[in-house]
């Protein structure tokens, strides 16, 4: 149990703390609507459009990933009750070890999205479509629904998959 705890906390202090600054920061910045975090980047250079475009709605993405994430968590919840309450007649119980390490786990998925949602940045850049602002309309759209649908996705998979017996 002790290894565990130290699991978390090493998690926490590596990984999830400066991801968790940086997302809250993002959330925060309204510098002309942008709140871009690399000010040098977006404003000069080939390309400061398009990432200047993308950045504007990163904030947006990382709310509806926030909310996605309470959602999908109480989807979960809801689901494992019904399946432990259908399959064994027991009382379903939450503990709280397990929220803080899906809360975890969920953090850093949010941390490899954006990482992600980079690619419409980048396959725009090496494309050079001949029409940029509807493919970046159809491109965030399709980055983010698959980030928002890929939790709910393995949650139905995991929790409504047959019970080996």
């Amino acid at each position: 149990m002790g290894n565990f705890f130290l699991f978390l906390i090493l998690i926490l202090i590596i990984g999830v703390l400066p991801l968790s600054v940086y997302l809250l920061r993002s959330l925060r910045e309204s510098t002309n609507g942008t709140g871009p975090l690399d000010e040098d980047l977006t404003r000069t250079g080939e390309g400061a459009e398009a990432i200047e475009w993308w950045e504007a709605r990163r904030s947006t993405f990382n709310r509806s990933l926030l909310a996605s994430g309470a959602v999908v968590l109480l989807v979960y919840y809801a689901l494992l009750r019904w399946r432990v309450a259908a399959f064994t007649g027991e009382a379903f119980q939450v503990q709280p070890r397990q929220v803080l390490f899906l809360i975890v786990i969920y953090l850093i998925y949010m941390g490899i999205a954006n990482l992600l949602y980079n690619i419409g940045v980048f396959v725009e850049q090496a494309q050079q479509p001949t029409s940029p602002s509807a493919y970046r309309h159809r491109t965030f759209q399709l980055i983010y629904w698959v980030a928002i649908a890929a939790p709910f996705v393995v949650v139905l998979w995991k929790t409504l998959s047959p019970v080996a017996r």
